[in-house]
């Protein structure tokens, strides 16, 4: 799931922090992806990898008991994250870090955040669908592009958009108001929505202070505001070995380790490259769908969400032929 941490996370993205930011942005002052074939080809295996880690998380909301709760499953999974990444070479922070405080802080919380609803939502959506919906952010960041004066669309562009914000809707009523799974599409949209502000938030700081610096002091952020949150409602829950098992693999296959990946990869290649990589995660989610839980979108719903798959390819080519 991307957490552009997407989540997104990110960000799940999922995390994990994705989209269309960067250099389709126009704006002075963009940062520039890091040059090389060497670099690129790396970035490619990064980006694949934090896919499949990615998608992994949505079948695994199926494995977490209603009775020991997401919240404490994203909190221990933060805390597990962090830690990891606190194991990985990097510097932990510094100067390059403090102009851009805030941002981190707000990938941080937003992280937690995304993650809480990516589950929420994927407890009751199929695998693939959940995924494209929570990917549809990398269209909600090109609106938002726009919205801020940053972006104008050429006429395919244009369309490519429309498109898919027409499957986004399709796929959110046939599951949500005709398939009686409203609160779960409703959790997926915020956390399409949130992904695409940390991604504006977050590029920039990545690429000055570096993927490994930034995504690790999100993490610590999210660990502490989630288990601020459990204190402040008393929602500890009593914690098993099967419990552990699935916070430590959520920590680190799910959003630990491919959130790294993704930032990384996103900083040599740029933020509206690694964007398109995001198309392989419902790919990937729905593999996992069927060969683990047997789950497979009717053809109504697969129908719109091929159609948000191809909107954002397309509108990912028509952006780099038009920059």
């Amino acid at each position: 799931m991307e957490l552009k941490l997407d989540m997104e996370p990110a960000t799940m993205d999922d995390a994990v922090p994705s989209g269309l930011a960067g250099r389709d942005m126009e704006r002075p002052g963009e940062v520039e992806p890091a040059n090389g074939e060497g670099s690129r080809a790396m970035a490619y295996v990064f980006l694949v990898a934090a896919s499949a880690m990615f998608a992994s998380g949505y079948p695994l909301a199926r494995a977490v008991d209603a009775s020991y709760g997401m919240d404490m499953l994203v909190a221990q999974g933060m805390v597990v994250s962090a830690i990891l990444l606190s194991l990985t070479p990097g510097k932990f922070a510094g100067s390059g870090m403090r102009p851009h405080i805030w941002p981190i802080v707000f990938n941080g919380v937003g992280s937690a955040a995304t993650c809480f609803m990516v589950m929420e939502g994927s407890r009751v959506i199929t695998p693939s669908l959940a995924a494209v919906i929570v990917i549809s952010n990398a269209l909600m960041v090109a609106a938002l592009a726009w919205a801020l004066g940053r972006k104008k669309f050429t006429a395919p562009q244009l369309v490519a958009l429309c498109a898919g914000f027409a499957g986004v809707v399709w796929v959110s009523v046939e599951r949500g108001a005709l398939g009686g799974q409203a609160l779960g599409v409703a959790y997926l949209l915020m956390a399409a929505a949130l992904i695409a502000l940390m991604t504006i938030a977050i590029e920039k700081p990545l690429a000055q202070a570096g993927g490994v610096a930034v995504t690790r002091m999100s993490f610590w952020i999210a660990a502490v505001v989630s288990i601020g949150v459990l204190v402040c409602t008393g929602r500890f829950a009593s914690l098993t070995a099967g419990h552990a098992a699935v916070a430590v693999f959520f920590g680190v296959i799910c959003t630990g380790v491919p959130s790294l990946l993704f930032n990384e990869g996103m900083i040599r290649v740029g933020s509206a490259d690694a964007a398109a990589f995001k198309l392989l995660i419902p790919v990937f989610a729905f593999v996992y769908g069927v060969g683990m839980l047997g789950e497979s979108p009717s053809a109504s719903s697969l129908v719109g969400g091929l159609l948000v798959v191809a909107s954002v390819a397309a509108y990912q080519a028509f952006s780099r032929k038009a920059g």
